[in-house]
């Protein structure tokens, strides 16, 4: 082992490493993905089977898939409802520091604070009109039916 070898610097020997063969790999398995229908789109066949799940105490049928849609619709309502006072009340404020560094203000931040108290009262304004509107098309009555 001479100066030029790598292998007496380290105390490694240079060992390949030989990982086993698996040959070759098999297919992968077919796999359909069949989206269920709400509604009057429903097959006879998929009616025929859910109402014999209902009798036997499964699920039952259309009528919770309508309740699923609605109960989907106003998560998206009330997330759309928490952003936008999120949002607002965070624009509002980075514009009032905005204003405060503009201004040089080395006090009271008053730009900031202003900014707070306009973004909490336009977003909670913001935020009862859009549950209001969401509200009027869902109609007042449970299950959103107005007559």
């Amino acid at each position: 082992m001479g100066e030029d070898d790598p292998t007496s610097e380290t105390g490694k020997d240079d060992e390949s490493i030989e990982l086993p063969s698996f040959g070759v790999l098999p297919a992968p398995p077919e796999i359909t993905f069949n989206r269920p229908s709400l509604g009057k789109g429903t097959p006879a066949s998929h009616r025929a089977s859910q109402s014999a799940q209902s009798s036997a105490g499964g699920a039952s049928g259309p009528r919770d898939d309508r309740l699923l849609a609605q109960g989907v619709q106003g998560y998206g309502v009330a997330i759309t409802a928490a952003l936008t006072l999120a949002i607002t009340v965070g624009i509002f404020i980075v514009l009032g520091q905005w204003l405060d560094h503009r201004f040089n203000h080395s006090g009271v931040p008053w730009f900031t604070i202003a900014g707070l108290l306009l973004g909490v009262v336009g977003g909670f304004a913001n935020m009862i009109r859009l549950l209001t509107a969401a509200n009027g098309n869902r109609g007042n009555r449970p299950g959103g039916k107005t007559s």
